[in-house]
């Protein structure tokens, strides 16, 4: 699956930094981008989608919500 999950509180590379390794030190992750600009990170995996939020959430950011 590919997820494409808006993150707040992103200001800085080495935020987007933080939310890349949490996300990629998730089992079933596969590829991982994250752009600040766009707010965005965007995941190859095979896990539910919660647990994604999840780990951006231990990382220290919130989860945009629809």
């Amino acid at each position: 699956m590919v997820y494409e999950i808006a993150v707040n509180g992103m200001h800085c590379e080495n935020c987007c930094a933080k939310v890349k390794n949490a996300l990629q030190a998730t089992a079933g992750v596969r590829h991982v981008d994250v752009r600040l600009d766009a707010g965005l990170a965007r995941v190859v995996a095979e896990v539910p989608r919660e647990q994604l939020e999840q780990a951006i959430r231990d990382a220290g950011y919130s989860v945009a919500t629809n």
